[in-house]
């Protein structure tokens, strides 16, 4: 299977301390053979990534951009900053974890979509938001 290139790029809004967990997510992703490759630059790059207080509700989300013909082209992804967050190895309690969030939000950008079947339940606890990194499976082929 031909891999596509995914270029993405984080924003001055995103701590500096986030970058390793952010990219160890879309390494993740890139070891167990998603169609895409990210890639990660330092200038213009279609795919961005941010920070911002968006208040109580939703933790992180991603806003697909659609062609006229229907086709994601372009992704954004937003972590909510009203939460706390964690990038230690071994998580932190009370916080959601970065990897893991981003994680989750890469596979939206692969066109998966949140597993809301009770059979998947195995499948959700292995990216279960606030497991420290510890305690966590790494993502299989059966999660793609």
């Amino acid at each position: 299977m031909e891999r596509k290139l995914c270029s993405s790029k984080l924003d001055s809004s995103v701590p500096s301390s986030w970058s390793s967990p952010i990219k160890a997510a879309t390494t993740a992703w890139n070891d167990v053979g998603a169609g895409f490759t990210f890639k990660w630059m330092t200038s213009a790059a279609e795919n961005r990534i941010y920070c911002a207080n968006d208040g109580l509700g939703v933790i992180a989300f991603c806003i697909p951009t659609r062609s006229s013909s229907g086709y994601n082209t372009r992704y954004t992804m937003y972590f909510n900053t009203y939460y706390s967050w964690s990038t230690s190895s071994d998580g932190t309690t009370g916080c959601y974890d970065v990897q893991n969030i981003a994680t989750h939000e890469f596979g939206h950008w692969l066109t998966l979509d949140d597993l809301a079947d009770p059979a998947d339940s195995e499948k959700k606890r292995c990216i279960n938001m606030r497991i420290p990194k510890k305690q966590r499976k790494e993502l299989f082929t059966l999660t793609i």
